[in-house]
């Protein structure tokens, strides 16, 4: 059995990443949970990311994108409304960083039952035919693991592939940088024609086959209030997203010195 966590379809990213961390470090520790939920356009970057590296900023400016950290490792995604993100939660012990593709099987097992034989790569992204459908990432407080990704369905590539293409090719940083691949989205490889919703509920009753069913829970308003406080005092804020890049230099060849900046 595993717990859907309901996000009341919230679309705002800032609380969708603050929700995964609250449930992360909060809701009882006894059961598995999955978190199911559609953002807003936005770009969402690795935690040891520079957004200077990754992110096109005058175009997410332009398209109105919002640019947000999360806790997690890994690379910066986009996501739109035609991208279902996901999240699993489930007790830590040493075994569980190497297992993310077992956390990530009922997700593999769900596309394969759509007809559609998604692979891992050597990063446990998923593939479709050489193209990514589905970036990962994981964090641990030593006590319960997240591990949460993306689902390509049938969102705006262009828009994907203008935001993370950074301009700023001139920074020497240790920071992560993303890897880059070609990407496709899911629905054209599906047999049957599906909305996004329906894609979400066929989704789930996959899962719950794998899971051994699924139940629905709901967080009182002390939670959600707390979630509200968290996306104020952390992921809407400069310090957050853009201050938290590892320490990084930018060459300014127009007049010939170097600056540099970060933590």
């Amino acid at each position: 059995m595993i717990y859907l966590i309901d996000n009341r379809n919230e679309t705002d990213p800032h609380i969708n990443l603050a929700m995964e961390e609250f449930c992360l470090r909060h809701v009882s520790p006894d059961w598995p949970y999955l978190i199911v939920y559609v953002n807003r356009p936005s770009v969402i970057i690795g935690r040891h990311q520079n957004i200077l590296q990754e992110v096109d900023l005058h175009f997410t400016e332009q398209e109105e994108l919002q640019v947000v950290r999360r806790i997690s490792g890994g690379g910066a995604v986009y996501h739109d409304f035609g991208n279902i993100n996901f999240c699993f939660i489930n007790t830590y012990d040493r075994r569980s960083i190497a297992n993310t593709r077992q956390t990530l099987a009922p997700i593999q097992f769900a596309l394969e039952d759509m007809g559609i034989s998604a692979i891992f790569n050597h990063k446990n992204d998923l593939f479709v035919k050489n193209a990514k459908i589905s970036g990962n990432a994981q964090f641990s407080n030593m006590k319960r693991i997240l591990v949460h990704g993306t689902l390509l369905f049938d969102s705006n590539l262009d828009h994907l592939k203008r935001a993370l293409n950074a301009p700023a090719k001139h920074i020497t940083s240790a920071a992560r940088k993303s890897l880059t691949s070609p990407v496709t989205n899911i629905s054209p490889h599906l047999n049957t024609r599906l909305s996004l919703k329906k894609f979400r509920v066929r989704l789930l009753e996959s899962i719950a086959v794998r899971c051994g069913g699924i139940k629905n829970i709901h967080l009182d308003e002390t939670d959600w209030h707390a979630i509200a406080q968290l996306s104020e005092e952390k992921y809407r804020t400069w310090d957050w997203n853009y201050s938290k890049a590892p320490a990084f230099q930018i060459k300014r060849n127009a007049f010939g010195s170097t600056g540099q900046s970060g933590d």
